[in-house]
């Protein structure tokens, strides 16, 4: 008997057992607050069950933040939130939360949970799990907490009165439409604990009899609202973001920071941190000389903070103490030497002269009434006394205009940090303090000069929190250039290519022809110091001229420009012909052929009539010339045959002779430079050849290959690239079609290479003479930047 209720009471215990644990998983829905909130997690949510749930339990818990749509019964695993548009799958948790002696369960939402790239949204179930129970579910807020994406101020904090810009931020991209709404919304005691989800009236913010905010919704006005990019906005706070002075004065004040649709029927976008106003009045500067004797006021955009009569300020190092008593007990208190009362919001106060501190010190500014017995205003931020610093020399006193050199400024007071410069009124960066460093403060400082229009001396303006020191006519901004590359051959006809550094590139109007002294714009190479003259006529001569030019010049900005630089030769213009008459020459049979010889013939081959004569000399140098003989050229026609090859003194030509050459034929000429009447060229093709059958084997030659081409229809700058069968390969495609037999000429010849040796790339706003005497002349000067080589060898 006594084994069987034994047994039933073990039943009992077991069904007692599994009864518990059944309703231990079952569903115990919990309230959030707040039910979203935005992505990075950080801050608190709040879990209040809505029947006694915590008390049954032991704890500790995990929480998770779960995509599911309820809430399983058994713990998943935690992993990274994805989706697209929504976040579709995931689960963020928090472990190790202490079990709840009461109703309310707070929960720090996680770091992990963040909107991944490409979601603007996301619907979580809050899941409660006991770790001492095998993870049993404990509590449930089924799809109860939407994530937003982060709506993060570029500060935190801000004067009352607004009229002062911040950044809001998101790691996400919320800000799709041209037109959001954007409000604070007072954050208060017993008041909800995050954004409105849609937008608010506006309201004035409100205080209570103790000082505290109670209430309050500033909207931005559009205006006010700039859409950067998709994940920024600035915004210009309201003046109406002003702490309430009634019924009694209000300090701090904290906001939530809510960006809404269009129509403010969505919240987009918010932040959990509040941002606080902080201080119930703003200062009229926020640092000043160790010197004093400096004023600065106390105000606040409205209300009535100050009454008539005697006026108490004091600059504390501590938080502003509630009484004057104890403000004038602190360590290190500063009482002006006046105090004037302005208005009912505004005072001012004038620093002593004396017993201020020589090193940066920071301040907290406090006012209290009449009789000292109550604090009456708090100012934003704070007030910084430091030393005015000295400057006593400036070194180098030049630098090139585009910037980027280095300065060095010595004398005394440069503060370690919080030190700004300018040069000619243009911010200097990178500075770094140096010398002797002894209380955070230096005897010298370097920094990176900025690009500035040329001229000077400009003044050095040196800023602290002492004040500013400037020194006039310090630093002169030189127009110089730097250029890349600074070494090219002049073996070939194609271009090397310049990148040019300077400034003042955009007002520059530069031409589009070649080696001229148009009034346009130059580029030029000069051997030295370019000088145009001052003789304003088209015929003067250049005391100085330029040696060849860059041209096809592009400006990339006002302080960058490209340009093709042709060191081969100036491919626009063919220079003077060299020609060279000979005579005592004779056909030969072959180029091997040798006095004497037989009965000359018309043949491919040219040479001395006879072993002595003089007169009829071929060399390597003739190679490409053209060559004519016998009266209006019956023997060689004038343009039509081109020197080959030289061996031996024998010249191979590009074509049999009309007529057989003897020694008594005159006169036989040659030149560097060919014209040729029967060219053929087609729109958009890069090729020229012979309009005649009887010229086109012969039209060109392997010896016209980097000879420059003009003509009709022909680019400047253009030169043969190869030859085949008469027909020449051309750098550039054709811009016109020629007939063949007729046309004006195409001038077939080599270009005069510029000479080896070091030049200055010069910029200059005219190329005409004279042009030097015009109050707006512009010229580059000479500088390691600015010297460009042409040289043979290339390291």
């Amino acid at each position: 008997m006594a084994l069987r209720a034994g047994a039933v009471l073990a039943l009992v215990a077991g069904s007692l057992v599994a009864t518990a644990t059944s309703a231990f998983a079952a569903s115990n829905p919990v309230t959030l607050s707040p039910t979203h909130g935005p992505s990075g997690g950080g801050y608190p949510v709040v879990l209040t069950e809505t029947v006694a749930t915590y008390a049954a339990t032991t704890g500790p818990y995990t929480v998770q933040f779960n995509v599911a749509g309820t809430c399983p019964t058994s713990i998943g695993t935690a992993t990274a939130l994805s989706g697209s548009g929504t976040v579709s799958t995931g689960i963020a948790e928090v472990t190790n939360v202490a079990k709840p002696a009461g109703a309310t369960l707070s929960v720090t939402t996680p770091a992990s949970l963040v909107l991944p790239s490409g979601t603007t949204s996301g619907t979580f179930s809050v899941c409660v799990y006991d770790t001492a129970a095998s993870n049993a579910l404990v509590a449930n807020a089924d799809a109860a907490f939407t994530l937003n994406p982060d709506a993060t101020p570029s500060q935190t904090t801000g004067g009352t009165g607004g009229n002062y810009a911040i950044g809001i931020s998101s790691t996400s991209a919320p800000f799709t439409m041209s037109n959001p709404q954007v409000q604070f919304q007072a954050k208060v005691t017993g008041g909800p604990a995050a954004c409105a989800t849609t937008a608010q009236g506006a309201s004035a913010p409100s205080g209570n009899g103790s000082g505290a905010l109670t209430g309050g919704v500033i909207a931005v006005p559009a205006a006010n609202i700039t859409v950067n990019a998709t994940n920024k906005l600035t915004v210009m706070v309201p003046p109406t973001l002003v702490q309430p002075t009634t019924p009694s004065l209000v300090f701090t004040g904290d906001y939530f920071i809510c960006v809404y649709n269009a129509a403010g029927s969505t919240l987009i976008a918010e932040n959990a941190a509040a941002f606080t106003v902080s201080g119930n009045t703003v200062l009229s500067q926020t640092s000043g000389s160790s010197a004093g004797g400096n004023t600065v006021t106390l105000s606040a955009p409205s209300g009535t903070i100050f009454a008539t009569g005697t006026q108490n300020v004091r600059l504390t190092t501590v938080a502003c103490p509630s009484t004057l008593t104890a403000a004038d007990a602190s360590s290190g208190v500063v009482t002006p030497t006046s105090t004037r009362y302005v208005s009912a919001n505004k005072v001012a106060f004038t620093l002593p002269t004396t017993g201020l501190p020589t090193s940066n010190t920071t301040y907290n500014v406090c006012a209290y009434n009449a009789a000292g017995s109550t604090l009456i205003a708090t100012a934003y931020g704070q007030y910084t006394i430091g030393q005015v610093p000295t400057v006593s020399t400036v070194s180098p006193a030049t630098g090139p205009a585009q910037g980027g050199s280095t300065i060095t400024v010595s004398g005394a007071n440069f503060p370690v940090s919080g030190m700004t410069a300018t040069l000619g009124g243009t911010a200097l960066t990178a500075i770094t303090v140096g010398g002797t460093i002894s209380g955070g403060v230096g005897t010298q400082f370097t920094a990176t000069v900025p690009a500035h229009a040329p001229g000077g001396p400009f003044a050095l303006a040196v800023t602290t929190t002492g004040g500013t020191v400037t020194i006039n006519s310090v630093f002169t901004f030189t127009n110089g250039i730097t250029v890349t590359p600074k070494t090219a051959p002049n073996s070939g006809v194609g271009p090397t290519g310049l990148d040019i550094q300077g400034v003042g590139f955009a007002d520059l109007n530069f031409g589009t022809t070649y080696s001229t002294n148009s009034s346009s714009a130059h580029v030029y190479l000069v051997k030295g110091v370019y000088n145009g003259g001052t003789t304003a006529t088209a015929t003067a001569v250049k005391p100085n001229p330029q040696t060849s030019e860059c041209v096809d010049v592009l400006v990339i900005g006002d302080t960058e420009l490209l340009c093709n630089l042709y060191l081969g030769g100036n491919l626009n213009a063919a220079p003077t012909p060299t020609t060279r008459t000979l005579s005592s020459c004779a056909s030969y049979p072959s180029a091997v052929a040798t006095a004497p010889l037989p009965t000359p013939a018309a043949s491919t081959f040219i040479g001395p009539a006879t072993s002595t004569a003089t007169t009829c000399t071929f060399t390597q140098a003739d190679v490409g010339n053209t060559i004519t003989a016998g009266v209006s050229g019956a023997a060689i026609p004038a343009n039509a045959t081109v020197i080959t090859a030289v061996s031996n003194g024998v010249a191979t030509l590009s074509k049999a002779s009309a007529a057989a050459i003897t020694s008594a034929t005159t006169p036989i000429t040659t030149s560097t430079q060919r014209v040729m009447t029967d060219g053929v060229t087609t729109t958009g093709a890069s090729t020229l050849g012979a309009g005649t059958a009887a010229n086109s084997a012969t039209f060109f030659t392997t010896a016209d290959v980097n000879k420059v081409v003009t003509g009709p229809g022909i680019p400047a700058g253009t030169y043969i690239v190869s030859v085949s069968s008469g027909v020449a390969t051309l750098s550039n495609p054709a811009t016109a079609t020629t007939s063949g037999t007729g046309v004006s000429g195409f001038a077939i010849f080599n270009p005069t290479p510029v000479p080896n040796g070091t030049y200055t790339v010069t910029i200059v706003s005219s190329g005409a003479p004279g042009a030097q005497l015009q109050s707006t002349y512009y010229q580059t000067i000479i500088s390691s930047g600015s010297t460009f080589t042409v040289s043979d060898y290339m390291h």
